[in-house]
């Protein structure tokens, strides 16, 4: 029993602890601060806490306004679709509780998810039902702001005419007021609506209405919000045709935005700037912009403006007649689009990825909180188990002491009255002898009067018998002493006086006696009467201790009544006890109904992770399967590229440091067989950087290779130049080039170096790569043709032969010369504390610091100081570097 109520205490306890830190305010209040310390993750938790309480409550008072906080956390994430589930839910429940305030507020917020996901349609009903309600309430903020956004809706339907009748209207609202800021970009707006239409002088109006308004705000402002207000000025001016205040407004802003080291700003104003010259007709100046812009955007990776720098410089090649660069840079643009695209397709699978993550996050810990509400039920039930079962114990208890104490005080009363009984009985056989002893003793009073009198009688009988017999005497003896009667008259008056005498005292003995019987009758009745009083009295008593008993049992009759009612009670007690075990049963059969629905709930879940799952395994064996065939190409790739061993034969103090991107790279290396019919053992070594990285670059290089085994191998072309020029030609052929229909602009940029062993003589030939020659520590570079291999065939094209000049061997100089041929991938790679280009400069003054040290440790530096410049960023590019020393 102890340890049942201890168990029982102890889960009031923790109960208790629960009870107060899950309440609902302290959940909000939490959410609040996390939300506020911009901790989201946190926030959204304690948020979800709240509605989950709320959901199982009675009062829903706050659980529209947290749907609607949930809500704005997933939209701030980008979760959209789970955001839009909140807010209809939320709106819901504030058309049931009539808050009008909270409705335009959710419409708003379910236009702005439906504009995200680009349900235009709905976006538009939902932001004119907050329009409406936003009049009703007469809210000028909340007017102009929906129709913003309804001008948005519009402007990408191309509804150009209700666009402009919307921001006229909200431009209306933002000028009463005062909002300057709104009232600028409205009518930039307004300007670039009417300019789509046609309507030229209406949009100079708007946009010089918008410069004003600019002109106002602009002193106010600092930071980035200047910078893009400068930017709105300058593209006015460029509409106005206004050059030089334009230029003024967008060099202001790229002045700004350098000074904040963000490159992909940066770069947007350097498009701005290269846009202006270009529509200005100063090529030369947006090429140089433009550029500008090419490396900025580069280094923050930002393709939307690479791709827009690459279509300005596409355009300036266009319109001064390079049509050959042009088709450069708009592939180039092409490229950047798709990796803008492939970067957007990434976005957009993390955004599903995360979205997927979210869902299952949420509902772990919805069931977490379920979990948590089941075991609490579990202990309120047993709480409720404990407290009916101590109630029932005490209730019986309290009815048994009841019982005993009304069994005890009926034994008592039972006691006590059959004492009084025997009491009263003994005081009735008392009385009874008292009156019997009386009433004998009355007797005989009587008797003894009786006899008194019947004495009394006998002696005055007696008397006269004597009196007569005296007479009788007398006569006879007056008879016979008639003669003597004078002699014996004394004696007969002495006779006559002692008979009076005797009489006297007889008649006086009887009055005594009458006397003395009168008063012991009186004295007998007085006796009588009391003793009557007294049985009077003792039958009063009498009557009034059967009146006690009469209403001893009626009291007893009661006590049994109400006995009765209380055991009726008791009964009527455990009837409700055992309706509220029916009514427990019950609820637990709901949350019995509820966990089912919970568990198939989590079974629909599992399915849907199932399936998930099922298409992560599809997805990852598909993936196996390209990744399979991605090293299977590796593998091809390896097998076609020369091995160390081969190099080592030719360059035995030399290093290949290749580094691909990906699986497969781009970029290869090539190793003509040592020919002995031409001029005394001639080598060729050839380093290529082919068009993209992957599977495509993985491909041209096996083009490149077996073009140059073709030219080399089979053709026996051994010039640089010649190789080149003939490379060009034949990978122009083998991939169409110069078919109008079919137009693939795809080549390499390669370096071929020649090396006679015997006569200690270099030549090599360049399109587009660099060769490097350390001379006694001194770098001599060969930058080689400007030319790229592929592309389109011109007779045209040059590729210039440079023979390296080596010095003399002799026995007693110990340094070597030195060639290096790489790609771009090493010197364009991101990395170091400030995350920048490695660039070309750095490259050359770490090739100088590594030339004591042996070819294959150069190698191994070079490799270990590039992951180490890398870091967390990823590879950039293919890296190749090829080092030889003669």
């Amino acid at each position: 029993m102890f340890r049942i109520l201890l168990i029982i205490s102890l889960l009031f306890f923790t109960h208790g602890l629960f009870a107060q830190k899950d309440s609902l305010s302290y959940f909000l209040q939490s959410a609040k601060s996390a939300e506020q310390n911009r901790q989201t993750q946190q926030a959204l938790n304690f948020y979800l806490k709240a509605a989950f309480i709320e959901e199982n409550s009675q009062e829903k008072v706050y659980l529209s306004t947290t749907y609607e906080r949930i809500g704005n956390l997933y939209q701030g994430r980008g979760l959209y679709q789970k955001a839009l589930d909140y807010f209809l839910q939320a709106n819901k429940l504030a058309k049931q509780n009539n808050d009008e305030g909270a409705q335009m507020r959710l419409l708003q917020a379910l236009g702005a998810s439906q504009y995200a996901l680009k349900d235009l349609n709905k976006a538009a009903e939902n932001y004119q039902d907050a329009l409406q309600k936003a009049k009703e309430t007469q809210n000028k903020g909340g007017i102009a702001s929906i129709l913003g956004k309804l001008f948005l809706i519009e402007e990408a339907r191309q509804n150009y005419d209700k666009a402009v009748l919307y921001a006229e209207e909200s431009l209306l609202l933002y000028e009463n007021t005062k909002q300057p800021q709104f009232v600028s970009s409205t009518l930039n707006n307004i300007g670039f609506l009417y300019r789509k239409k046609g309507d030229y002088k209406k949009s100079e109006e708007a946009f010089s209405r918008s410069l004003e308004t600019n002109k106002q705000i602009l002193s106010s402002q600092s930071g980035e919000s200047r910078a893009i207000t400068l930017l709105n000025i300058g593209v006015i001016y460029t509409n106005l045709e206004d050059e030089k205040n334009a230029i003024k407004a967008f060099n202001e802003a790229l002045a700004i935005r350098e000074r904040t080291g963000r490159p992909g700003t940066v770069a947007e104003t350097q498009n701005y700037i290269a846009r202006h010259y270009l529509v200005t007709d100063y090529y030369d100046r947006a090429e140089t912009s433009a550029n500008a812009a090419v490396t900025n955007a580069q280094k923050a990776r930002d393709y939307k403006n690479l791709a827009d720098a690459y279509q300005t410089l596409a355009e300036v090649y266009r319109k001064t007649g390079n049509f050959k660069r042009s088709d450069e840079y708009a592939r180039l643009k092409s490229v950047a689009n798709d990796s803008l695209s492939a970067q957007k397709e990434i976005d957009a699978q993390k955004n599903q990825k995360v979205q997927i993550a979210a869902e299952r996050e949420e509902s772990e810990f919805r069931l977490l909180l379920a979990e948590r509400q089941k075991q609490e039920l579990i202990v309120k039930q047993i709480t409720l188990e404990a407290e009916k079962n101590a109630k029932e114990i005490e209730i019986n208890k309290q009815a048994i002491a009841a019982l005993e104490k009304d069994k005890k005080l009926q034994q008592a009363d039972r006691e006590r009255q059959i004492a009084e009984r025997l009491r009263i009985q003994q005081d009735l056989v008392i009385a009874q002898q008292r009156l019997m002893n009386e009433k004998k003793q009355q007797e005989l009073i009587a008797v003894q009067k009786e006899q008194a009198l019947q004495a009394l009688a006998l002696e005055q009988q007696k008397r006269k018998s004597n009196e007569a017999e005296a007479q009788k005497e007398k006569a006879q003896a007056a008879n016979k002493l008639a003669e003597a009667e004078k002699e014996k008259e004394k004696e007969n008056s002495r006779f006559i006086l002692y008979a009076a005498a005797a009489g006297a005292f007889l008649s006086l003995i009887i009055i005594v006696l009458v006397l003395w019987s009168v008063i012991n009758k009186s004295r007998a009745n007085r006796v009588l009467e009391a003793q009557k009083k007294e049985l009077e009295v003792a039958a009063t008593k009498i009557q009034e201790q059967n009146d006690m008993l009469v209403m001893s049992e009626e009291e007893l009759r009661q006590n049994m009544e109400e006995l009765e009612a209380q055991r009726d009670a008791l009964q009527s007690i455990t009837n409700r006890l055992e309706l509220a075990n029916i009514d427990i049963q019950g609820k637990n059969d709901e949350l019995a109904a509820s966990e089912e629905e919970l568990r198939q709930n989590v079974d629909a879940l599992n399915v849907m992770q199932e399936a998930l799952l099922s298409q992560t395994t599809q997805l990852s064996l598909q993936n196996q399967n390209i990744l399979a065939s991605i090293h299977y190409a590796k593998r091809i790739q390896t097998a076609i590229l020369p091995s160390v061993m081969a190099i080592q034969t030719v360059f035995a103090d030399s290093f290949i440091l290749y580094k691909p991107r990906d699986v497969v790279a781009g970029d290869f290396y090539w190793l003509s067989n040592p020919h002995s019919h031409y001029e005394h053992d001639t080598v060729i070594m050839a380093v290529g950087d082919c068009t993209g990285h992957g599977v495509p670059g993985a491909f041209m290089t096996l083009i490149g290779n077996t073009i140059l085994n073709q030219i080399v191998n089979e053709s026996d072309v051994y010039q640089p130049h010649q190789i080149l020029w003939e490379l060009d030609k034949r990978l122009v052929d083998t991939l169409k080039q110069d078919s109008e229909s079919f137009k693939v602009r795809d080549g390499m940029d390669i370096s071929v170096m020649a090396y006679q062993k015997k006569i200690n003589k270099v030549t090599f030939s360049s399109a587009k790569r660099p060769v490097w020659h350390f001379q006694s520590g001194d770098l001599i570079e060969y930058k080689g043709s400007k030319s790229s291999i592929g592309g389109t065939f011109e007779e045209s094209k040059k590729f210039e032969l440079c023979e390296l000049t080596l010095r003399e061997k002799n026995e007693t100089k110990q340094d070597n010369d030195v060639i290096y041929m790489f790609t771009d991938g090493y010197v364009d790679q991101f990395g170091g504390d400030d995350n920048k280009r490695l660039m070309t400069k750095k490259f050359r003054e770490l090739l100088k610091s590594v030339q004591d040290k042996e070819m294959k440790e150069q190698g191994e530096y070079l490799d270990t100081f590039f992951e180490s410049w890398r870091g967390e960023e990823k590879q950039l590019d293919d890296v190749l570097v090829v080092g030889i020393k003669l």
